[in-house]
């Protein structure tokens, strides 16, 4: 008797300790990419001296996450993408730079976050600028239709990464091996 008492509170203990492991459960609902110059996406500037403002064209991802944990989702610190080696050769023949990678990226870069309540959805976005169409000193030439198609076509191969409080919480691959 006394032993199956034992077994109980064990299995019991071990239930409580398994899901509170798994407070940060998520699951990447979707995802999606653009290349857009719209301008309440990507911002605009005047260059100095100039009439015209410059509009960039950006790599546009948007992401939704579900959040089935118990626990509020507040302080995401980073999300970013880890290319695949694919990816990363058509970002670098088609941009010159590694845009994943803020050491190397040679142009600009955002990121939006939203807090991911127990149970709920939130959104996340990253943009990438790839370059504008009217000349300014501060964007390179944009790089041409073909290429930015092949980069729109392998953008999601890669992986997801989000980090609350410096610490991973989450890796989602983008797109399923074929």
């Amino acid at each position: 008797m006394i032993k199956n008492i034992v077994i109980i509170i064990c299995l019991s203990l071990l239930s409580v300790l398994s899901s509170c492991s798994n407070t940060e459960k998520l699951d990447l609902v979707n995802a999606e990419v653009t290349i857009t110059n719209d301008e309440s996406i990507v911002g605009s500037f005047t260059p100095k001296g100039k009439k015209q403002k410059v509009i960039p064209t950006d790599l546009y991802y948007k992401f939704t996450v579900k959040n089935n944990s118990n626990k509020d989702i507040t302080q995401i610190d980073e999300i970013k993408i880890e290319p695949n080696k694919k990816l990363m050769s058509v970002v670098k023949n088609t941009v010159g730079s590694n845009i994943y990678n803020m050491d190397e990226n040679k142009f600009t870069w955002k990121r939006g976050f939203s807090e991911i309540p127990s149970k709920g959805k939130g959104t996340f976005t990253l943009n990438y600028t790839l370059g504008a169409e009217k000349g300014s000193n501060a964007y390179s030439p944009l790089p041409s239709k073909e290429d930015l198609e092949k980069l729109k076509e392998n953008a999601l191969d890669g992986t997801l990464i989000m980090l609350e409080n410096k610490k991973e919480i989450a890796r989602f691959k983008l797109q399923p091996d074929e």
